[in-house]
């Protein structure tokens, strides 16, 4: 029925698990390569900074013999430094080369592990369509299978659980809105009024589940306006005026007393004679 399904539960469904462990798997395996690389990298951008600090100590010791290039000493010197500067360079440009080579290999992994990953989420996109697809299907025929339970048991005429409470008799509506929370398990049910407006053989299925609900440990809280009902049903009752209770006890104790619920049983029984 239209109105007939029960509140969503929350769910810890197969589609977020699902993507949990996929998700983890790759983080670790993109997580734990990235770490190597970017090691690599740290180590080849370290040994070109070593190669620039080397080359700058060479120039400064270069302007330092620089008055002395004069004599033979002085060309020794120059000949050394030429030599030393010579061998930076070249370590510098093999530490370059060597942070070029971690960089791009780096930017080349990276590209590949996104392309990767963008092709595994569009499968798993697919996957979870599915699994939600079949989730839909079981939970709407749960749904059907249950209205259909409700149907039969509250005895509610219609021509099929497809059909909205808006066409129903009152009878039926108010069996309708029953069934629909009672089919959530709840512990305490609050009935306002259940059986206003209803006919007498809709009222006999009424009092009869709420017997049941009652025997089944449910606690259920009727509000009532009628003595009948109240007689018949109640093994509690709660008098309340003008929004306080004023008498509280079993039905019996309170009919041979002298407050306001034993004035309104025998109001209601002078009404039958």
């Amino acid at each position: 029925m239209g109105r007939m399904s029960t509140p969503k539960p929350a769910e810890q469904g197969p589609v977020r698990q699902f993507d949990i462990a996929i998700r983890g798997y790759d983080k670790r395996q993109v997580d734990g390569r990235l770490a190597y690389l970017t090691a690599e990298l740290r180590g080849a951008e370290a040994a070109l900074r070593r190669a620039d600090q080397t080359e700058a100590e060479l120039r400064q010791l270069r302007q330092q013999v620089s008055t002395q290039t004069e004599s033979s000493f002085g060309f020794r010197v120059d000949k050394i430094l030429r030599l030393a500067e010579e061998e930076a360079k070249e370590a510098r440009e093999q530490a370059k080369a060597e942070a070029d080579l971690h960089r791009r290999t780096v930017e080349r992994e990276m590209a590949e592990r996104t392309a990767a990953m963008e092709e595994q989420e569009h499968e798993l996109a697919g996957k979870r369509a599915s699994i939600e697809r079949q989730l839909q299907t079981m939970r709407a025929q749960a749904e059907r299978d249950q209205a259909q339970t409700l149907l039969k048991e509250w005895r509610i005429k219609a021509a099929g659980t497809d059909v909205l409470p808006d066409s129903l008799s009152g009878g039926n509506q108010q069996k309708v809105v029953i069934g629909k929370w009672l089919a959530t398990q709840p512990k305490v049910i609050i009935l306002d009024e259940p059986t206003k407006g209803i006919d007498i053989g809709s009222k006999a299925a009424v009092h009869a589940f709420m017997g049941e609900l009652a025997a089944a440990g449910l606690a259920v809280l009727m509000v009532s306006s009628e003595i009948p009902e109240i007689l018949g049903m109640a093994d509690r009752v709660l008098v309340m005026e003008h929004g306080r209770i004023v008498e509280d006890g079993p039905p019996d104790e309170l009919i041979a007393g002298t407050g306001r619920f034993a004035d309104l049983h025998r109001a209601w029984r002078d009404s039958l004679a």
